[in-house]
Formats: structure tokens, C-alpha cells, sequence
């Protein structure tokens, strides 16, 4: 379950949530894009494209909404689409970089991420996608740097503690882990995606009582979020309650068919102590 934490894909969304515009179809667009209400952002974003057909920031939006819904050609031609409007936007380059890492074309994505930098050295998307390539590269010192180098310039980078705590719960390590997911609840005592990074932190270091406290208040936070419940379903293996640990993680491929795949050694254990 650990390896499926990694960064990037998993801390995807902030890169294109958020710009700075007083157009009213497109801040309504991207205030629908961050409830995730997906199909309404998008019909706004297309409305605007109408109108401003050369609208980086409109791109940028609708190829968030195909990376939501893992339409991945679709994403990189809106993205791409952005950086060629403007060729300057470390948005627009970070996201299209996002993207060519997940086709596994890690040079162009590099170039990319570089060339952001040059343009905006305070964008935090933009450090969390090149520690990602970092990771994928195996170079890891190389990563913590780059999110060492982001906390410097912004210390409340909540993206940047989320993706290093990632990486350090990857590493086993499990006490920074902690301090990063912590750092995170101190900016934003209802993160859910850190209180159930913190919930996993302490179930690897056997603290079952306090890892469940948390995985309850996620569910709590983000009820229709079926990772969580089959992280807290995982827990309830290590605490010897197959039942509930089979109920949840049913529960959780109910809602996220996909979390199946990842997990299913876990649920063949649940299984098999239940026969």
C-alpha cells in the first residue's frame, strides 16, 4: 500500500486549480474544478474558449478536468495548447511536464520543469513535479533537495510537507514522516489527505489507536473517498479484526474500483484469515 502513496500522481490536482482572473466564467469554472464538480468546470471552460479561444488559463483548467477523469491525450493537447498561447506560463509548462511523466517521457517533462523555473522560481506545483521526476529517476537526495529548496521560499508549502512526507513514509522514514504530515495539520487542521497520510505514518509504527483517530476523522471530512477506507480496512488486518477489515475494504473498491488492483494482496490475506 505504501508504493501507491507516490507524489505526483497521487498530489496531482493543485497544479492547475488555482489562477488569478476577475472573468466571471472562468472563476466559476475553476470554483467548480476544486468542488470537482467536473462536468460543470468543464462546460464553463468550454463557454469561455468560445469567447477567448486564447485562453492559457482555460486550457489549463479543461486539461485538469481529462487528468481527473484519466484522459491523458486529451490533457497533454490542452496543456500543450497553453504553453504554445504562452510560451512564458510556468502553470501551463509544469502542467504539460505532469503530464509527459506520466507517458514516461522524463527528458521533455525536465526541459519543461527547467524552463518554469526560469519564469516563476516561487511556484510551488512546479518544485513538487520536479522532485517527482527526481524520485522517478531514483535520484532521492535530488528530490529532498528540490522540496528542501521550496520550503526555503515558502515555508507553509503544503503540497511541498505532503510530497516530502510521501517520499519519507516511501523511505521508512517514518519519524520525518510524521513531523511533515504534523507541519501540514498545523497550516490545516482538515487536510484529509495528510490526516490519513498520518494515519498510515502511524500504523506503520504500530500505533494502531492513534491511526485509527485518524482515519476516522478523514472518513469524517471526506466520506465518499474510498482510499480511506481501505487504508482503515488494511489497519483492522494489522488489529487482527477481519471482518470489519473485509467490510471496509469492500466498501472502498465500491466506491474506487481501482484501489482493487493495488491492494489486492492485503484483501486476498483478509481472505483467507476469514476462512
Amino acid at each position: 500500500m505504501k508504493k501507491t502513496y507516490l507524489i505526483l500522481i497521487l498530489f496531482f490536482f493543485p497544479l492547475w486549480a488555482f489562477s488569478q482572473t476577475d472573468d466571471y466564467l472562468l472563476k466559476t469554472a475553476e470554483e467548480f474544478l476544486l468542488k470537482r464538480d467536473y462536468e460543470t468546470a468543464a462546460r464553463y471552460f468550454r463557454e469561455y474558449l468560445e469567447i477567448n479561444p486564447k485562453s492559457a488559463d482555460a486550457h489549463i483548467g479543461l486539461g485538469g478536468i481529462y487528468i481527473e477523469k484519466k484522459i491523458y491525450d486529451s490533457a497533454y493537447y490542452c496543456f500543450d495548447k497553453a504553453v504554445t498561447l504562452d510560451p512564458k506560463n510556468s502553470r501551463a509548462l509544469t502542467s504539460r511536464a505532469s503530464t509527459l511523466l506520466l507517458f514516461g517521457k522524463y527528458k521533455e517533462a525536465y526541459r519543461d520543469l527547467t524552463e518554469s523555473l526560469k519564469y516563476d522560481t516561487t511556484y510551488m506545483s512546479t518544485y513538487v513535479t520536479l522532485g517527482t521526476y527526481y524520485v522517478l529517476n531514483n535520484e532521492i537526495q535530488k528530490a529532498y533537495d528540490v522540496f528542501n529548496k521550496a520550503l526555503s521560499i515558502n515555508p507553509n508549502a503544503i503540497d511541498i510537507y505532503m510530497n516530502r512526507g510521501a517520499l519519507n513514509l516511501q523511505l521508512d522514514k517514518y519519524t520525518d514522516a510524521l513531523t511533515d504530515a504534523n507541519k501540514i495539520l498545523e497550516i490545516d487542521p482538515n487536510n484529509v489527505k495528510a490526516t490519513y497520510l498520518r494515519g498510515t505514518i502511524y500504523r506503520y509504527l504500530k500505533e494502531y489507536d492513534k491511526a485509527m483517530v485518524d482515519y476516522e476523522k478523514a472518513i469524517s471530512l471526506e466520506p465518499n473517498n474510498g482510499e480511506i477506507y481501505v487504508r482503515r480496512g488494511i489497519l483492522y488486518l494489522d488489529m487482527g479484526e477481519y471482518q470489519k477489515a473485509l467490510e471496509d475494504m469492500e466498501y472502498g473498491y465500491k466506491l474506487n474500483p481501482e484501489l482493487k488492483a493495488q491492494t489486492e494482496n492485503f484483501y486476498k490475506e483478509v481472505l483467507e484469515k476469514l476462512k
